[in-house]
């Protein structure tokens, strides 16, 4: 509910049903691409996008357990213990 209410529901979409209506919240997006020539608007919005991307990230997992989250693809240290 926290992530329909920020209007975040884009960040884990996996599918969108046109009888939903249009809401732009709704429809899967991803974040914009950058190169070399991106404009300074172009390197906002992808920093935007990544911004809300962890915000959804930090709701959905700050509920689960620490054995859980460690089972997440990326999770864990890199660094030999």
């Amino acid at each position: 509910m926290a992530v329909m209410a920020m209007n975040l529901f884009s960040h884990i979409a996996e599918s969108y049903d046109p009888e939903w209506g249009y809401d732009p919240g709704s429809i899967l997006m991803y974040p914009p691409t950058l190169n070399h020539t991106s404009s300074p608007d172009n390197v906002q919005a992808w920093t935007l996008w990544w911004a809300r991307d962890g915000q959804v990230l930090h709701l959905l997992v700050s509920c689960l357990s620490p054995t859980i989250c460690t089972q997440l693809p990326g999770a864990g240290s890199s660094h030999p213990q």
